[in-house]
Order: structure tokens, then sequence, then C-alpha cells
């Protein structure tokens, strides 16, 4: 697959989670040369759409499932959630990276956060292990969508949360899906 130029778009913790398996990304991605990235899915699944978990995940899966703690580093798990995703979407000549010309989707992380300290730049530097490994998403404090600011220290500018949130409900309720089913039950 790797050879006829297939690419990945991997859904860690939904798989883990839901089916009990873990994706062959690391292999696919590390071995073969495949071209990769991560997503999310199934929020009522997993419960949550989050990128930084996907990469700490991905990261620790391929880690176990390899034996070996040197598999799918943190660097590997940042590029595919950010430039791989959108190598397999084929965008990657307008997003996925800060480069001039291309549409600027840009967080800020806030590294006082407690769970992201300390950073440290020498010897070593440990700012992209903080962030796969201990971000959670809360530390986000700005976002920036094609340059517009839509988040401002951690308040969400054009959306109200509350009324989102009670829509989706609804909407998952709607659906009468299986997993609706057995969240009443309380098998959820």
């Amino acid at each position: 697959m790797a050879d006829a130029k297939v690419k990945m778009a991997s859904y860690q913790s939904s798989i883990s989670m839901i089916d009990g398996i873990v994706t062959p990304l690391g292999h696919y991605v590390e071995d073969l040369g495949g071209t990769a990235g991560l997503g999310t899915d199934q929020a009522p699944g997993t419960r949550n759409y989050n990128m930084f978990r996907e990469m700490r995940t991905a990261s620790l899966l391929a880690k176990v499932t390899h034996q070996n703690p040197t598999r799918m580093p943190a660097w590997k798990a940042l590029e595919l959630a950010t430039i791989g995703g959108a190598k397999v979407l084929q965008l990657d000549d307008r997003i996925g990276s800060l480069e001039v010309g291309k549409l600027a989707d840009v967080i800020t992380v806030d590294l006082r956060h407690p769970n992201l300290s300390p950073t440290v730049s020498r010897p070593f530097r440990n700012f992209v292990p903080n962030l796969v490994y201990s971000a959670s998403g809360a530390e986000v404090d700005n976002v920036f969508i094609n340059g517009r600011r839509v988040m401002d220290n951690g308040r969400l500018l054009l959306v109200d949360e509350s009324a989102l949130t009670s829509e989706a409900e609804a909407d998952w309720r709607r659906a009468g899906s299986m997993l609706v089913r057995h969240a009443d039950e309380g098998r959820l």
C-alpha cells in the first residue's frame, strides 16, 4: 500500500477503544515510509475530539506494539497531526505548516500551564514531548483560523458553547443510534 502511495488517516483512540485493536500506523510510517495523518472521530465513543490525545495515543501505542520506546517519537506524532493530515488530504500545498502563501491556522499554548512544566531549552528541548505527552488542550489560549482570531485567552469568540453543546446532544439523541440506547440504559 505504501508503494502504491495509499494514504492512511489514523484514529488511534477510537479504533483502540471501540475495536480493541492497534492500527499499524508506526509500521506504515516508520518502516514502510507511508504517508499518514492523525485524526479524531467518534465523539460519543471516545467522548471528545482531541488532537493532543490522538498524538499521545498514537505515540504510546506504537511504542507498546513494537516494544520499543523509540518508536513514534513525540516530534513524529506532532508531524502526523499537522502536515501529515494535510498530506493525506492532498492539501499540503495550502495547509499543514507555517509558510508564506499558506492558510494560517495557528494555536498558541500556555507553556506555563502546570502539566507542561518544567519547560526547558538547555541542555535539551522538551517543548514537543510536553505537548504530545502532557497537553490536554486546556493549555490552548489563542486560536487563529486563516488569520482570524476565534479564541482569545481561552474564551471562544464566535460560538455560544452552552447552546452548541445542547444542540449537539439533541442531534445525537435524535439520531437514535445504538449508542444512544446504550447510554440511556447506563452501559456507557
